[in-house]
């Protein structure tokens, strides 16, 4: 995911459906910030 400006969030959405977070990139974030966070790295 480039942006995220919605109000519910995307990644929240796609989680809804099922998606793992593990699963989705926020390409937004730096790599190096990635790490840290429940969503993929790349």
């Amino acid at each position: 995911m480039e942006e995220d400006w919605t109000e519910a969030g995307i990644a929240t959405k796609l989680m809804r459906l099922g998606i793992p977070s593990s699963e989705i990139v926020l390409a937004f974030q730096a790599p190096e910030v990635r790490q840290f966070t429940e969503f993929a790295i790349a």
